[in-house]
């Protein structure tokens, strides 16, 4: 079982306190019905609230890591992070279980609540997480060869990392799984990618998108936030990323906090 940290624990425990409110857990209900509200949106789900009421509420679940916001011209858009539940089940689940019951729990609800016909999502995700490590090791993490084969499915990345060079995660016999272009490099904090899939015939047919890490120190712990912008909606590389992303930084922060990654454990 993961040993959490006092700091990682106290970050649970405001996970906890924020879902302690109706008002808070319907406005994440709404975001998981449709993702990437403005907060005027946001409202119908609350009505008996004004503005100031919801954009407090919506302040609490920032700060809880629940919701992320992203400025859209003058608009400001909500999405939810599904990260800190995946690691609040894990605080009572040890990783093997965590991880298969995330996989059951998928494909039940792909049996009994399938998409329905022209139904959409916005093509847009955003995920957080904080990690008790410094921006300096997670950077490491995320670009090494050693680091990446261990946390990302087992397929090391190879990149000099630098703006205009090529990267990719590769399996041991060569193939490349999913690679791009470096657009942006700025150790330890910014790292901005093209995303151009090719595990399968299905997402290799889909376009590249854009991936956006952001690293920021606060304290004793680094917040993780990855943006992946540009994804086609209905595409099936969209569909397999947004399970993918929760386990992965998941993966990352078990690896960075105990030496191990959940499918090493």
């Amino acid at each position: 079982m993961t040993q959490w940290s006092p700091i990682v624990v106290r970050v649970l425990e405001d996970v906890l306190r924020a879902l302690d409110d109706p008002t808070r857990r319907a406005l994440l209900d709404a975001l998981r019905v449709a993702d990437g509200q403005s907060v005027g949106e946001l409202g119908r789900a609350v009505p008996q609230l004004g503005r100031h009421a919801v954009l407090k509420h919506l302040g609490v679940l920032e700060r809880a890591d629940l919701v992320r916001s992203v400025k859209t011209g003058r608009e400001r858009r909500c999405y939810l992070n599904p990260v800190p539940l995946v690691d609040l089940a894990r605080r009572w689940l040890d990783d093997f279980g965590a991880a298969w019951g995330l996989s059951l729990t998928t494909l039940r609800d792909a049996v009994e609540r399938p998409v329905p016909p022209g139904a959409t999502v916005k093509p847009f995700a955003v995920h957080s997480i904080v990690i008790a490590a410094t921006c300096e090791q997670v950077w490491q993490a995320l670009t090494s060869e050693q680091s990446t084969g261990r946390w990302y499915f087992g397929y090391p990345a190879t990149s000099t990392w630098q703006p205009g060079a090529p990267w990719a995660h590769r399996g041991p016999d060569g193939v490349t799984v999913l690679g791009g272009t470096v657009l942006e490099a700025e150790p330890p904090t910014r790292l901005v990618t093209t995303f151009a899939a090719s595990w399968d015939d299905a997402v290799r047919a889909d376009a590249p998108s854009t991936v956006t890490w952001t690293l920021e120190q606060e304290g004793s712990l680094c917040r993780v936030t990855v943006l992946h912008e540009d994804l086609v909606e209905g595409s099936a590389t969209q569909e397999q990323v947004g399970r993918g992303w929760p386990f992965l930084l998941s993966n990352l922060k078990t690896l960075l906090e105990t030496g191990s990654t959940l499918t090493e454990r």
